[in-house]
């Protein structure tokens, strides 16, 4: 999903009838193949935005004339939408950008056609997509965990009891059969205001500690819950890394980093790389002296690495790119040579995804239902293919 800035800060956001061009397709000499949907997208923006002159803004409308689906479309449109050149602050004047992807027997053809004062200027990109490979695939397994009308910030499940983490409380369930029933409820007095708000559970044996944006609460979970804030971010550990919340803002802080939304940390051949979902929307790779070694710009800005029997831990479970008014969807991605290679199906939920953490055995993921405009949490494991 896409995260927003806190109210109070204008930050970036976290951080998706037939074409008559025969003529035209037959006088492309380039094709991109091997390269994703999104990338050709991304290039073709790169292309119509030179024909800009200042002044211009653009107005984007798009057509899909084939047999793509729903999902593909809306990844492309919005890669080639991030992708267009910003207009600078005093842009008055709109002009018309037409993207619209076609195809034949054997690629596909992303065309922008850029209107103004009855000039029609058009670049395009084929695209090729590499042949499937049938191999197999990480499995990715869900299972609702709890769902209720207050957001949930992170859960925990020790045995027959569970934690909920909402905004201005804990609250602590005993299991009830095949359920959970309420058995104590203690209000956190943070007074939390920030947008899109964001907090993480520490617990052990007995004890618990809250990690809010300026804010952290001690106590214990058993055999009573007894939890005391105090003001102060607290470091906890992601992936490793020293990591705390940052005060009124939905961001994370670690020494040596910019700001971030999700942090990672993997070794690829020997050494680490690091992923940071940072405040323009991308997610930036950084390589063991955490030099800048890449971008990825068809992430969503939530992503964690999880823990799963298929080898290292190089499992990241990685949101889609879209946005906080749409279905979101969970796909397991490995880094192979630096790049992000997709190793599952992706599992769709019925709304955005609004917290994604790391749990012992797999993931937590917490999405807010559109339709009954509930919160849901979920276990997400994962499952080698075969």
């Amino acid at each position: 999903m896409l995260r927003l800035p806190p109210i109070s800060k204008q930050e970036p956001i976290r951080r998706g009838g037939p074409c008559r061009i025969g003529l035209v397709w037959l006088l492309a000499t380039a094709f991109c193949c091997g390269d994703t949907l999104d990338d050709a997208a991304r290039s073709l923006a790169r292309k119509i935005s030179v024909r800009f002159v200042p002044g211009e803004a653009p107005h984007v409308t798009a057509r899909n004339l084939s047999n793509l689906g729903l999902r593909e479309f809306t990844k492309a449109r919005a890669a080639f939408e991030r992708s267009l050149r910003r207009p600078a602050k005093t842009s008055s004047h709109a002009v018309e950008v037409t993207f619209t992807i076609s195809q034949n027997l054997s690629e596909y053809l992303l065309v922008a056609q850029l209107q103004r004062s009855g000039d029609n200027l058009v670049e395009m990109i084929p695209y090729r997509p590499l042949p499937v490979e049938h191999t197999s695939k990480i499995v990715l397994d869900r299972r609702l965990l709890w769902e209720q009308e207050n957001p949930i910030l992170d859960a925990a499940v020790m045995d027959d009891r569970m934690l909920i983490l909402e905004p201005a409380s804990l609250n602590l369930y005993a299991r009830h059969g095949s359920g959970w029933e309420p058995l104590d409820v203690r209000a956190l007095g943070t007074g939390m205001a920030v947008r899109d708000p964001r907090g993480r559970l520490q617990v052990s044996e007995g004890a618990v500690t809250i990690h809010l944006p300026g804010v952290t609460c001690r106590g214990a979970w058993m055999p009573a819950l007894d939890v005391h804030c105090e003001p102060g971010d607290e470091e906890f550990a992601l992936s490793g890394e020293p990591v705390k919340f940052t005060a009124g803002r939905n961001t994370l802080a670690a020494a040596g980093w910019p700001l971030f939304f999700c942090y990672g940390r993997i070794v690829e051949t020997s050494k680490p790389v690091y992923l940071l979902s940072e405040m323009d929307g991308r997610t930036h790779l950084y390589d063991a002296e955490r030099r800048p070694a890449g971008v990825f710009d068809s992430w969503g800005s939530d992503f964690t690495i999880a823990e799963s029997g298929c080898g290292a831990a190089r499992d990241i479970l990685v949101s889609s790119a879209a946005d906080r008014d749409t279905n979101d969807s969970l796909a397991d991605f490995e880094i192979v040579d630096r790049k992000p290679v997709q190793t599952s199906d992706p599992i769709e939920f019925p709304g955005p995804i609004t917290a994604l953490w790391p749990a012992p055995d797999g993931a937590l993921a917490v999405a807010h239902n559109l339709n009954s405009g509930r919160y849901s949490a979920y276990s997400m494991q994962i499952a080698c293919g075969r």
